[in-house]
């Protein structure tokens, strides 16, 4: 998890914040609404795909089965599950605000945050909060109370109230980084095969049937590394390339 010095970290307008205020980045799946869900294993060095997924690859897009195997390995790396790709913002003050307010926003939770890493999330924030599975039947999920064993300082929620407070500060700002990982993947061993990194607007087709070869095997290869072959937006991977195209332009390894 990385902290945010406010004075010169802070994305947009570094000054603002009061010097008691700063963010953390902790890693987090699934916050976007767009998400996609990827099966996140333990893949190494073994890649993603099976051998028959690399066959259909090979088959579906004239691809070498070495070119798949590593494109297997660089997605593998994107989904595993020890990779921490998605950072997300989270500012002091506003969990604060959080914490004060009777009526939290109604956002989705992340049903992934277990008591002990919110507990360390709100230790880095500097707030004396502790987080407990459940107050009790006769507590409503956003109440509050001081127990004996903490200080008297302390704040005591429960897991369903942290989850609801220890949110991005903007969920419209956060990105599903491991598909921005997965397209990244998939533009390098199109540069291998020769590929253009582009993608075509042929609007004489539907619209979720354009974009050329490269966007067809981001496509199968989402399709088969994510829950019930998920089928992405052709306008979300053409922002997705855009994005890799710019880095990869900075980086001088385009030809």
């Amino acid at each position: 998890m990385t902290q945010q010095n406010p004075k010169t970290d802070s994305a947009d307008h570094p000054s603002q914040l009061p010097p008691d205020d700063y963010s953390i980045l902790p890693h987090r799946d699934h916050v976007t609404q767009e998400a996609i869900p990827f099966i996140l294993a333990d893949y190494g060095d073994d890649g993603a795909f099976s051998e028959q997924q690399v066959s259909t690859l090979a088959e579906r897009h004239n691809l070498s089965e070495t070119q798949l195997r590593e494109l297997s390995r660089l997605v593998g790396y994107s989904l595993d599950i020890d990779t921490e790709a998605n950072l997300i913002k989270i500012t002091r003050s506003k969990v604060q605000r959080r914490l004060n307010s009777s009526r939290l926003p109604k956002v989705r939770g992340d049903n992934s945050l277990d008591a002990t890493e919110a507990n360390a999330l709100f230790k880095s924030l500097g707030l004396v909060v502790s987080v407990v599975e459940d107050l009790g039947d006769s507590e409503r999920n956003d109440a509050s109370e001081t127990v004996a064993n903490e200080p008297p300082n302390t704040t005591t929620i429960s897991l369903d109230k942290a989850r609801r407070v220890l949110q991005p500060d903007d969920r419209r700002k956060e990105r599903d980084s491991r598909r921005l990982l997965v397209v990244e993947s998939c533009c390098y061993v199109a540069l291998d095969a020769g590929w253009p990194i582009t993608y075509t607007t042929d609007s004489s087709v539907e619209k979720n049937q354009r974009g050329g070869r490269l966007i067809a095997l981001i496509k199968d290869v989402i399709g088969m590394v994510s829950h019930k072959g998920h089928v992405a937006s052709v306008h979300t991977l053409k922002a997705d390339i855009e994005m890799v195209r710019s880095r990869l332009e900075m980086r001088g390894e385009l030809p």
